[in-house]
């Protein structure tokens, strides 16, 4: 048995889960839930794993304790913004004492989410906390091995898709992995058996020995050896990397609260794939927006390359004093 101590500060909560093997059914367990099924799928699988590859670091560590710690921005900081008399800026973002309490809407009891990816941040970095302790992976180098973030990325985008039942876009694990990118997702076949086992893993918090060896297969090739490859299976996403220009920012707007992400792209999906049936999508707003997306990425691009050009920044400078009806 192996006894994991999980704790967050910003969520006052704490639980103790236990982690154990049963041979009589071949299954892995985890033990003492507390309803978090991001955190606890991703403790089931990630060390259900590592006890099979003969980790001697694993056979001797019989407890673990994690403390989760989120930066303030995956949190609405508006009304703690509004207490301490602060204007509502990112100035004053920058003066809050880091990892704040998070905050919940006093109507619905949810938390203050900002809709930047909390679920998925947690899953990817549990999931390389633990295979960085259990040295499967080595995060400390200068020099980070590409094959070691992408066991981390296929690893969390597998915990992240059961826990949701479903495949989703996996752009928010990406980002979590790699940073600022542009990005296109894996095919959904690779992925499409395991989250049929989805359900009996989220329901009994257990998942059978045959699933587990298959979840290697996925992420990488073990060869009956501590010496693990690359998986066979293509997996074909994309990220490349990608910034803004210069001067140029991103603005969010916070308005207190997340959203049901599953739900909502649910509904963008089945109007995607309606449109598809009817052989309208390359000519409907999704294929305008698809286009349009594609353009902006490519003029982003062309004006990094003027960035040193003396006109670039005269040209900026004015745009900022214009009017809409100036531009």
């Amino acid at each position: 048995n192996k006894l994991i101590q999980l704790v967050s500060p910003q969520l006052n909560f704490e639980n103790n889960y236990t982690f154990n093997f049963d041979s009589n059914t071949n299954t892995f367990k985890i033990l003492n839930s507390a309803g978090n099924i991001f955190v606890e799928t991703t403790l089931l699988l990630c060390l259900s794993i590592i006890s099979t590859l003969n980790n001697l670091k694993f056979k001797f560590i019989e407890e673990m304790k994690i403390t989760i710690l989120a930066d303030n921005s995956f949190y609405s900081q508006r009304d703690e913004l509004i207490e301490r008399n602060l204007p509502l800026s990112i100035d004053s973002m920058k003066q809050l004492p880091n990892f704040l309490a998070a905050r919940k809407q006093k109507d619905t009891g949810e938390l203050q989410k900002t809709g930047l990816g909390s679920s998925a941040a947690l899953v990817t970095s549990i999931t390389a906390v633990i295979l960085q302790h259990f040295e499967i992976i080595n995060l400390n180098s200068n020099n980070q091995s590409i094959n070691d973030l992408e066991i981390i990325h296929k690893l969390a985008q597998i915990c992240h898709c059961i826990a949701q039942e479903k495949i989703g876009s996996g752009f928010d694990v990406s980002a979590a992995v790699f940073g600022s990118q542009t990005y296109m997702r894996f095919s959904s076949t690779i992925l499409s058996e395991i989250i049929l086992h989805s359900s009996e893993i989220l329901k009994e918090k257990q998942i059978n020995l045959q699933t587990v060896e298959k979840l290697k297969e996925i992420i990488f090739n073990n060869n009956n050896s501590n010496e693990m490859i690359q998986s066979n299976i293509n997996w074909d996403h994309s990220h490349n990397f990608f910034r803004l220009p210069k001067y140029f920012q991103l603005v969010l707007g916070d308005i207190g609260a997340g959203s049901k992400t599953p739900s909502l792209v649910r509904q963008v999906t089945s109007w995607r794939d309606k449109l598809r049936q009817e052989n309208k999508l390359e000519f409907s707003s999704w294929g305008k927006l698809t286009r349009l997306n594609e353009q902006v990425i490519s003029l982003f691009n062309k004006l990094i390359t003027f960035e040193n050009d003396d006109n670039y920044n005269l040209i900026i400078e004015k745009l900022s004093k214009s009017t809409k009806q100036q531009v």
